[in-house]
Protein backbone atom coordinates (compact mmCIF):
# COMPACT_ATOMS: atom_id res chain seq x y z
CA UNK A 1 0.00 0.00 0.00
CA UNK A 2 1.17 3.33 -0.84
CA UNK A 3 1.23 6.03 1.93
CA UNK A 4 1.36 9.85 -0.01
CA UNK A 5 2.18 12.46 2.38
CA UNK A 6 2.76 16.64 1.64
CA UNK A 7 3.89 19.16 3.62
CA UNK A 8 4.24 23.05 3.34
CA UNK A 9 8.42 23.59 3.12
CA UNK A 10 8.16 27.43 1.79
CA UNK A 11 8.10 29.51 0.00
CA UNK A 12 11.50 30.06 0.26
CA UNK A 13 14.35 30.97 -2.03
CA UNK A 14 15.80 27.41 -2.60
CA UNK A 15 12.79 24.92 -2.15
CA UNK A 16 9.81 24.29 -3.46
CA UNK A 17 6.62 25.46 -1.92
CA UNK A 18 5.45 21.90 -1.58
CA UNK A 19 6.65 18.79 -0.86
CA UNK A 20 4.85 15.46 -1.47
CA UNK A 21 6.55 11.92 -1.00
CA UNK A 22 5.17 8.34 -1.63
CA UNK A 23 6.52 5.49 1.12
CA UNK A 24 8.71 8.33 2.12
CA UNK A 25 10.34 9.20 -1.21
CA UNK A 26 9.55 12.12 -3.19
CA UNK A 27 6.55 11.76 -5.96
CA UNK A 28 7.78 12.34 -9.47
CA UNK A 29 6.21 15.69 -11.01
CA UNK A 30 4.37 14.42 -14.28
CA UNK A 31 4.68 17.95 -15.47
CA UNK A 32 1.78 18.55 -17.79
CA UNK A 33 -0.27 22.12 -16.38
CA UNK A 34 2.14 23.23 -13.80
CA UNK A 35 5.99 24.09 -14.40
CA UNK A 36 6.53 24.96 -11.00
CA UNK A 37 5.32 22.15 -9.37
CA UNK A 38 2.65 20.76 -6.63
CA UNK A 39 -0.40 22.37 -4.57
CA UNK A 40 -3.30 22.26 -3.33
CA UNK A 41 -6.23 23.57 -1.98
CA UNK A 42 -7.99 25.37 -4.89
CA UNK A 43 -8.71 24.38 -8.28
CA UNK A 44 -5.83 25.44 -10.28
CA UNK A 45 -2.80 23.83 -12.38
CA UNK A 46 -0.49 22.71 -9.42
CA UNK A 47 -3.12 20.91 -7.70
CA UNK A 48 -3.87 19.20 -11.11
CA UNK A 49 -0.70 18.46 -11.77
CA UNK A 50 -0.50 16.46 -8.13
CA UNK A 51 -3.85 14.52 -8.62
CA UNK A 52 -2.37 13.45 -12.25
CA UNK A 53 1.28 12.45 -10.90
CA UNK A 54 -0.78 10.80 -7.67
CA UNK A 55 -2.87 8.96 -10.07
CA UNK A 56 -0.09 8.14 -12.56
CA UNK A 57 2.09 6.35 -9.60
CA UNK A 58 -0.64 4.37 -8.24
CA UNK A 59 -2.02 3.16 -11.30
CA UNK A 60 1.49 2.88 -13.34
CA UNK A 61 0.58 4.29 -16.26
CA UNK A 62 -0.74 8.00 -17.36
CA UNK A 63 -4.20 8.24 -16.32
CA UNK A 64 -7.37 9.47 -18.52
CA UNK A 65 -7.32 13.64 -18.49
CA UNK A 66 -11.38 12.62 -17.32
CA UNK A 67 -9.80 10.83 -13.94
CA UNK A 68 -8.07 13.84 -12.64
Amino acid sequence: MEIYKGKRLGPTMNLPEVEVTVNGKPLKHQVYHSPTGFEWGYGGSGPADLARSIMWDHLGKEPSPSLY
